[in-house]
């Protein structure tokens, strides 16, 4: 992730941590739009209410919020993940494209503006054409760099051919040029000019990731630490990482006797450390000089 990813994913973040906080201190908790009080903060506010609080480490807990849900998890673990993590991360790529947007003078919801204003209704004249239009509209606004990059299934949909859409979609951005000049450049051509890309993953997936490959990191340096054990793991990365690596019916057998474990133990061994080498980077420790084979 970029600086401003990071420093817009911490700024949502924090904003979980102090309803919170204004949650504890005054005793108010929040209510839905409906009056009820939302059950996460309220089995939160009784956790860290409780007797058995003043005694928790937060070392120990905090591991387990950064972890994705899994059965059998503590009830108050799930609530503050879902309350302060998910819940403010939760489609804050569509929020910040569209605080985007109205910082650039573009639509924040230009799906609405082209199926509802009086001013586009000669563009839903004709459904295929406005589908069309519709769809390169937001492709361009997710980070796509060819409006004529039509779908094939949109159409299919349509029952057209690439050139039939192609002259339909050419003809509706000229028509939306005619319309409504501001919306054609500020929510058409303005994107072209972004060195952006499309995104396919959520800012959680991306958070949670980076958290993923930090503990791989970890994991990796600890394994390398100094002795015989350490040089045993430096080999199997090694092996893993050579431009051939060797048949499982090589490596297992080798990590069996390098380690001095069962075959089934091995097994094992070679499937964490290949999750781990996929997951972080371990280019720097391959860096390494590694003592020749005994």
């Amino acid at each position: 992730m970029c600086d401003d990813c990071e420093q817009t994913i911490a700024d949502h973040l924090m904003h979980g941590f102090t309803k919170l906080r204004e949650a504890l201190h005054g005793g108010r908790l929040p209510r839905t739009k409906g009056g009820v009080v939302v059950r996460e903060m309220e089995v939160i506010h009784q956790w860290v209410t409780s007797p058995e609080a003043s005694s928790t480490r937060i070392d120990a807990i905090t591991p387990l919020i950064k972890k994705r849900p899994h059965p059998g998890e503590p009830a108050e673990v799930r609530a503050f993940r879902a309350q302060c993590i998910h819940h403010e991360l939760h489609s804050l790529e569509a929020r910040v494209r569209r605080a985007d947007a109205k910082s650039r003078g573009a639509a924040t919801r230009p799906e609405r503006d082209l199926r509802t204003a009086d001013w586009s209704r000669p563009l839903r004249d004709d459904p295929a054409a406005f589908d069309l239009l519709l769809d390169a509209i937001l492709r361009v606004r997710h980070g796509a760099r060819d409006l004529y990059a039509i779908p094939a299934d949109l159409l299919t949909q349509h029952r057209l051919d690439w050139r039939s859409g192609y002259r339909l979609l050419r003809r509706a951005l000229e028509q939306l040029r005619e319309l409504h000049p501001e919306f054609h450049r500020t929510n058409a051509m303005i994107h072209l000019d972004l060195p952006a890309t499309e995104l396919t993953d959520s800012p959680e997936d991306l958070f949670l990731r980076e958290e993923e490959r930090q503990e791989a990191n970890a994991a990796i340096q600890h394994m390398l630490a100094p002795g015989p054990r350490g040089l045993a793991y430096q080999r199997l990365l090694k092996h893993i990482c050579a431009a051939t690596p060797p048949q499982a019916t090589e490596l297992i057998p080798w990590t069996a006797a390098a380690f001095e474990i069962t075959l089934p133990e091995a097994e094992t061994l070679v499937r964490e450390t290949i999750h781990r080498v996929a997951t972080t980077d371990v280019d720097v420790f391959l860096q390494m000089e590694l003592p020749a084979e005994a």
